[in-house]
């Protein structure tokens, strides 16, 4: 195998068994004047099909100047197609997973806006009604009382709850129940569920 160069640069790659015939042919054929150095690289036996598959991979790297023909790989196939699908699959996969990170950052938001929603109504309600809110509530025949305080904390019974919720379910001993929707408060003159007051 040997190279020729030109002002340093690598200008062509080729494979000969006569060095000094081939190197003379480059000195009349279209090579002419393109070159002014080359290297030599011998091997023991020249018709090793791994010298040329050297040579091909060469080619195909380094792509010379001087060379028309591309290196021709043994068995080679073309990969683009399956590369190219490839590449889309990794690409739709990232894009599903930044809109799956998105999606999960606006339920958080959503949840957020509705939490903050709910504790403005709170204050709303006890801002509206005075620093302390009377409650009443209905369920199977009986009537429950319980205060509203200012902190946000119902007293039902002479025992204080942190959320409208726990109040209820201690009333009626149930385990789900939504305390806005249980409780009521005198809004114009008419007792409204807390989950109608805005």
């Amino acid at each position: 195998m040997y190279a020729l160069y030109r002002d340093e640069r690598l200008y062509y790659v080729g494979l000969a068994s006569n060095m000094l015939g081939r190197l003379t042919q480059h000195m009349r054929d279209r090579h002419q004047g393109r070159w002014d150095r080359f290297s030599a690289y011998l091997t023991t036996r020249s018709d090793g099909p791994h010298i040329r598959e050297l040579e091909a991979l060469l080619l195909r790297i380094v792509a010379p100047q001087g060379n028309r023909v591309g290196g021709r790989l043994r068995n080679a196939r073309d990969l683009s197609r399956q590369f190219r699908t490839m590449m889309a699959a990794q690409a739709s996969a990232e894009r599903d997973d930044m809109l799956a990170k998105r999606s999960l950052r606006q339920d958080r938001s959503k949840a957020q806006q509705a939490a903050a929603k709910k504790a403005a109504h709170t204050r709303a309600l006890r801002q509206g009604t005075g620093r302390r809110t009377l409650l009443k509530a209905e369920y199977k025949g009986d009537t429950y009382s319980a205060t509203l305080l200012a902190d946000g904390q119902v007293r039902v019974g002479g025992k204080t709850y942190a959320s409208l919720t726990a109040a209820a379910k201690a009333a009626t001993g149930r385990t789900s129940i939504n305390g806005r929707h249980f409780w009521k408060a005198r809004h114009k003159g008419e007792w409204c569920r807390l989950s109608q007051l805005n």
